[in-house]
Order: C-alpha cells, then sequence, then structure tokens
C-alpha cells in the first residue's frame, strides 16, 4: 500500500535487517495511529466539557482564514454582532423569563409527554398526526445532529442554559428551531383553519427565543427552520 510506497522511497542505505525492522513497524505504527484518532475525539469532547474553552473564534483579516475565505468570515462577524444586539440571555427579568419558557415549550421533555397525552385521547385522526409529527421529529433531530458534528460552529458566549452548552456545544442548526420547522410545516398542512396560524407562530417563537436567550445565531435559527420544513417534506413524500 502507500505507507509502504513511501518506506520504499525513504530508506536509503538501510540494511536488509534494518529494512526489515521497518516494514513490521508500517502496520503498527498505522494501528497505533488509529486508536490514537479514535480515542483522541471522545477525549477532546470530554475536555471541552469540563474545561469551556471560548467559543467560536473568528479569524481577523490579518490570519490565514480570512484570505482563504474573507467572505465567510464577514460574514460570520455580521451574524454575531446582529445576534448579540437581540441577546437578552444575560438580562434577568421578565423578557428573559418569557422567553425561556416559550423556549422549554419546545424542548423534547416538554413535547413528547404532549404527544403522549394527545395520542391517548385524541381520535383516530390525531393519533395518526401525532406518530406522522413525533417520527418527523426524530428524522429531524438525527440530521440535525449530522450537521452540527460536521460543521462544529460553537455557540455565542454566554451564561444562560450551561447545561445545553456543557453537552451539546455546537450551534448550527438549531435543534429547538428544527423543531419548530416540523411544527410549523405539519401545522400549514394538517392543522384545521384556525389553528395554522397558532401553531405557525409557536414554532417561528421557538426558533427566535433561541437567539433572544443567547444560545444560537440568528443564521442558527432561520438554518434550523429551514431543515425542519425540508425533513418534513422529504419524510411525507416518502412515507405518506
Amino acid at each position: 500500500g502507500r505507507p509502504y510506497q513511501r518506506l520504499v522511497e525513504q530508506w536509503g542505505d538501510l540494511t536488509a535487517w534494518e529494512k526489515l525492522i521497518a516494514a513490521v513497524w508500517v502496520p503498527i505504527l498505522r494501528v497505533a495511529g488509529d486508536f490514537a484518532k479514535m480515542v483522541g475525539y471522545p477525549s477532546g469532547r470530554v475536555w471541552r466539557m469540563r474545561n469551556r474553552p471560548p467559543a467560536w473564534r473568528i479569524e481577523s483579516d490579518d490570519e490565514a482564514g480570512e484570505t482563504r475565505r474573507p467572505w465567510l468570515n464577514r460574514w460570520l462577524i455580521a451574524d454575531a454582532t446582529f445576534s448579540s444586539t437581540l441577546s437578552v440571555g444575560e438580562q434577568p427579568g421578565v423578557l428573559r423569563a418569557l422567553t425561556a419558557t416559550i423556549t422549554h415549550s419546545g424542548d423534547a421533555l416538554t413535547l413528547v409527554p404532549v404527544m403522549a397525552l394527545g395520542f391517548w385521547l385524541g381520535d383516530a385522526y390525531l393519533r395518526a398526526l401525532i406518530a406522522v409529527w413525533f417520527t418527523a421529529d426524530l428524522w429531524t433531530a438525527g440530521v440535525v445532529q449530522v450537521f452540527k458534528v460536521i460543521i462544529r460552529r460553537a455557540r455565542p458566549i454566554g451564561e444562560w442554559g450551561k447545561f445545553t452548552r456543557r453537552i451539546d456545544p455546537h450551534a448550527f442548526p438549531s435543534g429547538h428551531s428544527a423543531r419548530g420547522g416540523v411544527m410549523i410545516m405539519l401545522g400549514v398542512l394538517f392543522a384545521p383553519p384556525w389553528a395554522k396560524p397558532l401553531v405557525a407562530a409557536w414554532g417561528l417563537l421557538i426558533a427566535i427565543s433561541r437567539v433572544l436567550l443567547g444560545v444560537h445565531f440568528v443564521s442558527d435559527a432561520l438554518g434550523g427552520l429551514a431543515l425542519g420544513g425540508m425533513v418534513t417534506l422529504i419524510f411525507l413524500r416518502l412515507f405518506l
């Protein structure tokens, strides 16, 4: 393979015995390297949760990242600046309490009991709708985690929601906003006419609350809303 090809290109004046020893070490080093990578990632995640290093670092104009992706850094700076002007997460009071209530209404620990109660008390149509809602939400949550691990954008710096920041340090896309996108899409398609604007407002307010509490940037919320809606449409197209 490639490692042995590189070895042959570099072993020069080694004796036959030294060449044999070097060849034996190749698979050992490969296995050790792969093992170090597998151990290093979870170790790094644990270290981040324990030490809480500074969040998302945006490179300045004179750093390498700016020369490679200047448009991205400018956009990230604008997004972070605008999002910080909206945040009330560090301002205790009625507004933050109301915003926190809205955001917690989109928690899985809140919605799962609501779904269970509706499934138990509802008619056949409501049960079917709740089953679709639960499954679409589950799909969306999985897709959100895949995007978060790939993109790895850190959350805004702040104190509100310490537990969330600790167990889930990645920001894009917002999982709560994606759940709001699922609500909006299902509400528009299946809710009674009088309930459509209420469900849509609920999903939108959940997304907005994430920005106001300072745990997400505006783009995280917008991306989450769009992702939740798209995953729901794909799910409906495939299975209904």
